[in-house]
């Protein structure tokens, strides 16, 4: 019998692991770790300094959330497929609050720059420094922290999925829509004011303008396809739990399959980022291709020195021939030339 305190919600509630979801959640993983990774290099390298900049630490920080889910929580669930111990359900538990809540919280915080950015552009530079941004994200840590510690300290009934999902999903949600309500109607009235002016005096003024509705339909996407995601789940599993009921295999069954929508949605905001936002894209591809050539050279130059010590095992050197360690040493600096050079 389970001990009830590695109980959560109720009996059974932990997820069915098999053979078919286990090969998901491992697509999953992977898909989100490596995109998510890519982000993390190409803003770190960031060839085209283009990419340091106070709001884009919200997106990082969204990257962060979501290698969390990838690299942490979704192996976890892996795991289950041998060993189903509770504790190992409840970690995994535990990491993927964490995550979605910190997800979640710093999309409603792109959407808050957004929102100085367009309606308060006098104030955007004063009020969305770095200084600020940090201690923002120092915030969103903190509540997500502050949701994944009440099962580890006991508190598994259902009403603390009513708390989890009010606070940590309606309530974001919520002040994301009211935010671009608010973003959507300062831009109709900049429209209706250019509308106003001339064509050589709203030229520069319509192409800012464009570039924050561009930044500005980006993360509204990025919610969007979180929401499409994530709602099947959390319906289903709020139906669980809340109605006795529903505890029957076939929404268990239908829970599973939605908690797979969940896992790869961790993964596709850098594709938004490289599909909607040419910095990024142009990093992205910039970082693709400086890594192609790195495992390109290093595979030539692999194969370079195998046939330099197949040639040793099989050739004595001969006076008059190149001496092979001088071989090798042109080998491995040119990485596929083997032209020998005569003495």
């Amino acid at each position: 019998m389970t001990p009830p305190r590695l109980t959560m919600f109720y009996e059974d509630y932990w997820f069915q692991s098999s053979f078919l979801s286990m090969i998901v959640y491992i697509i999953a993983s992977l898909f989100t770790v490596s995109a998510n990774v890519l982000l993390l290099v190409a803003y770190t390298k960031d060839p085209y300094r283009e990419l340091q900049t106070a709001q884009n630490y919200f997106v990082v920080n969204l990257g962060i959330a979501d290698l969390i889910m990838g690299a942490i929580s979704e192996p976890l669930l892996i795991v289950t497929y041998w060993n189903n111990q509770n504790v190992i359900y409840l970690m995994h538990y535990v990491f993927a609050i964490i995550s979605a809540s910190s997800s979640l919280l710093n999309i409603v915080a792109l959407a808050v720059v957004r929102y100085f950015a367009v309606r308060r552009p006098l104030q955007s530079q004063t009020v969305v420094n770095r200084k600020n941004v940090q201690i923002s994200i120092g915030v969103i840590w903190g509540i997500s922290l502050h949701y994944a510690i009440f099962p580890v300290l006991g508190w598994r009934d259902k009403t603390f999925q009513l708390y989890l999902y009010s606070l940590g999903c309606v309530v974001p949600t919520l002040v994301f829509i009211f935010a671009y309500c608010m973003l959507y109607s300062a831009l109709r009235r900049h429209n209706a004011a250019i509308s106003c002016l001339g064509a050589k005096e709203s030229g520069s003024i319509k192409n800012a303008l464009r570039r924050e509705k561009a930044a500005t339909k980006t993360v509204c996407l990025v919610l969007t396809i979180f929401l499409i995601l994530w709602i099947p789940f959390l319906i289903i599993d709020l139906l669980m739990v809340q109605c006795v009921d529903c505890r029957t295999d076939e929404f268990h069954l239908a829970r599973d399959i939605t908690l797979s929508l969940v896992y790869f949605s961790s993964g596709i905001n850098p594709v938004i980022y490289a599909w909607r936002v040419e910095s990024f894209r142009r990093a992205f591809l910039h970082v693709a291709q400086k890594q192609r050539v790195f495992f390109w050279r290093r595979t030539e130059m692999t194969e370079c020195a195998t046939l330099a010590r197949n040639t040793t095992k099989h050739c004595k050197p001969e006076k008059g021939q190149m001496n092979l360690s001088v071989m090798n040493l042109e080998c491995l600096t040119n990485g596929f030339s083997l032209t020998p050079r005569m003495n």
